[in-house]
């Protein structure tokens, strides 16, 4: 997708009759059409954010933290099961596009590494299992300044 985003065009789009199953199990495993549970579905929501960047139009992913099940490692998009802590489906969708997990000073933390022959401290940011560092981090501490003025 080229270009700025068109935000009246987005809405117009997903004002009208959606794609729906067919456009779905376009990519879907072969299993998935043949698989029945008669359980209540899970009440779930994700987020599909996009932003323009050197004209194009970006779309955020996450990676999800290694665990012993069937998401584990995936690359995917924020959001997932509703929780009960979540309040609303809105917040479920939103929940892993982590401000509040950064702005937690539990998150912050730092650990000796060897960088070109030197011994230094490096501070990072945990979130699940990934740590974010160097410049990435110094860039998030200064939006994240900013952001906790909003709290």
């Amino acid at each position: 997708m080229e270009g700025s985003i068109n935000r009246d065009l987005w809405r117009e789009i997903l004002s009208s009759k959606l794609p729906g199953e067919k456009a779905q199990f376009m990519m879907a495993p072969t299993f998935r059409g043949v698989f029945r549970n008669d359980k209540d579905p899970i009440r779930a929501a994700v987020l599909i954010l996009l932003y323009p960047s050197n004209e194009k139009t970006r779309l955020v992913f996450i990676k999800r933290n290694e665990y012993d099940g069937p998401h584990s490692a995936q690359v995917s998009l924020p959001g997932g099961a509703w929780e009960k802590k979540d309040g609303s489906m809105k917040n479920t969708a939103i929940r892993e596009t982590p401000l509040t997990e950064l702005l937690d000073p539990r998150n912050l933390d730092s650990e000796r590494m060897l960088r070109h022959g030197q011994s230094i401290e490096a501070p990072f940011y945990r979130v699940g299992k990934e740590k974010i560092w160097g410049a990435t981090a110094m860039i998030l501490s200064e939006f994240l300044q900013l952001a906790s003025i909003l709290q």
